[in-house]
């Protein structure tokens, strides 16, 4: 499925989620922007930043950085590392 879609398709061009109907359903897409996930609940007052791994994690595995499953709504992506770094710092540079 995730050959078809972008990331943009869910969370919008701007990385902002939300709310939007898939498939004959509604679904919520959260805010992917640096700014949000680095402040998200999942990351429990660690002091570490969100990282590159952490990242990884939620494309790859479906994982919050601490360990919950994301919905099965998120497609599982494998990505060049190239391509997670590049996208990464993509939605770092997005205005909050």
């Amino acid at each position: 499925m995730a050959r078809w879609l972008t990331c943009a398709t869910c969370h919008g061009p701007e990385g902002r989620g939300g709310t939007h109907r898939m498939h004959m359903r509604s679904m919520a897409a959260p805010d992917i922007r640096y700014a949000a996930m680095s402040v998200m609940p999942e990351l429990k007052g660690r002091k570490a930043p969100y990282d590159i791994d952490d990242f990884r994690q939620t494309v790859e595995n479906g994982r919050h950085p601490d360990g919950e499953e994301i919905k099965a709504d998120m497609p599982r992506c494998t990505m060049s590392e190239a391509d997670l770094a590049d996208l990464f710092t993509f939605l770092k540079a997005l205005p909050e």
